[in-house]
């Protein structure tokens, strides 16, 4: 059976080694099979120049700075999917967000395509647990949509037992 906990541990070195075999790449090449392609992210568009020179392009913005390397901050391995099930309402303005931090990062010459699902995810949950208590203040606010009265210093003996 295989190791689940690595479950694509060794796929990136296969395909190194397959590509290596055939002398080029074929990453400018679209998958054959839609269904095989990883759905959560997104290569940088090839301009079919391997030329990496930082010069503008003659479709370049000239006002815009010319395009960096940014390395992705983590990759597919390092995660596990998990489900959350929020109402529209709720999730209306973070996903109104994405489109603002595209613009952002576009601005700082990264493609918003770039932009991967679990990076804007994880970021999220990563400014979520950067604001002190935020534990409490989920648990508070979990309790009193549900009509609870809601003692805080109860709930931050509680939590401090369990930390």
């Amino acid at each position: 059976m295989p190791d689940e906990a690595d479950r694509f541990g060794g796929l990136g070195d296969a395909i190194e080694e397959e590509e290596g075999d055939a002398g080029t790449s074929n990453v400018d090449e679209p998958a054959d099979n839609p269904s095989t392609a990883d759905a959560g992210t997104t290569a940088a568009p090839s301009t079919g120049n391997s030329n990496s020179s930082t010069e503008p392009s003659e479709d370049t913005d000239e006002s815009q700075p010319p395009a960096e390397e940014y390395p992705e901050p983590f990759g597919f391995a390092e995660t596990s999917q998990q489900s959350y099930y929020v109402r529209d309402e709720t999730f209306g303005p973070i996903s109104a967000n994405r489109s603002r931090v595209g613009a952002v990062a576009s601005k700082h010459g990264l493609d918003e395509d770039e932009l991967s699902k679990r990076e804007l995810h994880d970021a999220e949950l990563s400014v979520l647990q950067s604001f002190e208590d935020w534990d409490i203040a989920v648990a508070v606010e979990v309790l009193e949509r549900r009509g609870v009265d809601v003692d805080e210093d109860e709930i931050r003996a509680v939590f401090d037992v369990l930390r």
